[in-house]
């Protein structure tokens, strides 16, 4: 069961995930790299949803580095929600 303050907070996420997702829309493909919305989890385990590029040929659901800034330690804690 999902209570009224979890379905505002889960409403609240599918808003800024469209937002995210018009954002990228508005980018240029620019040498075969292309507008894409990602989620991760920061190192203090808030999700994050975030805007970048990525190169011709991924697909939703690839997994990628997301750079914590926190040392040199290489991780796949970045998935790709939506790609252009």
């Amino acid at each position: 069961m999902v209570t009224q303050k979890c379905e505002k907070l889960i409403q609240h996420e599918k808003k800024f995930l469209a937002d995210k997702i018009e954002e990228a829309k508005k980018l240029p493909i620019t040498n075969h790299m292309f507008p894409s919305v990602f989620s991760a989890m920061t190192l203090d385990g808030n999700p994050y949803i975030g805007v970048n590029y990525q190169p011709e040929g991924t697909q939703i659901g690839h997994k990628f580095h997301f750079d914590h800034g926190v040392g040199i330690h290489k991780n796949n804690d970045a998935e790709v929600l939506w790609i252009a």
